[in-house]
Parts: C-alpha cells; sequence; structure tokens
C-alpha cells in the first residue's frame, strides 16, 4: 500500500489528490490491479523477497536427492524475476543435488550389476 501512494508511482499531482482524501477521511482501498502492481514491483528487489522457509528448504531439498532434481530447477527459473531471493535459494540446493543425484544414480546402477 506504501508504494502505491509513493513517489515512486504517482505524479506529483497524484500524490496531492490522495493527500487530500487522506485528510477528508475517504477510504484508500486500492484494486486488485493496483496491489498487484505494488507486489510485482517490490518483488523484483532481492530485499524485498522472503526466500525459502525452511520447510520449503527441505522438501526441495529432499525432492531434489531421493526423486528428481527437476523441481529445484523448474523453481529457478520460474521464480527468477518474481521472486530472486527464492530462485538463488532454489538454485543453491538443487545444482549440488543434480551433481550427486548425477553421479550416485549410475554408480548405484553399476554397483547393483
Amino acid at each position: 500500500m506504501a508504494w502505491l501512494l509513493s513517489a515512486e508511482n504517482l505524479t506529483e499531482e497524484q500524490l496531492e489528490a490522495v493527500a487530500e482524501r487522506i485528510k477528508g477521511g475517504q477510504p484508500l482501498r486500492p484494486s486488485p490491479a493496483q496491489l498487484q502492481k505494488a507486489r510485482a514491483a517490490l518483488g523484483l528487489a532481492f530485499s524485498s523477497d522472503p526466500g525459502l522457509t525452511i520447510q520449503e528448504r527441505l522438501y526441495l531439498l529432499a525432492g531434489s536427492l531421493f526423486l528428481t532434481p527437476l523441481p529445484g530447477w523448474v523453481a529457478w527459473w520460474s521464480w527468477r524475476e518474481s521472486r530472486p531471493r527464492a530462485s538463488w535459494q532454489a538454485l543453491a540446493l538443487t545444482a549440488p543435488a543434480t551433481v550427486l543425484f548425477t553421479v550416485l544414480l549410475p554408480a548405484i546402477a553399476f554397483l547393483r550389476m
């Protein structure tokens, strides 16, 4: 909400109009489209992305190690613009898991022969 009412989003005239609305006691109810615009604008900053929770990291790592690393790569690719911190965390978990998966899976298959 604060970004929507900032000089980064509004012109000087619009800021004055919003100030008058606030002084007049009118409620500010942004539309869903405006809220989405603000989320997109704030999500592009690395510092505003909270990243993955511990539980999400564990699920991603377990899935990458025991099933396939593909979900981690998909998460990294799909979040790279909207959730940059989460994207890098997914990559940091998935890349080593991919190496282990690529090395260990053939080794286990070879030992079973």
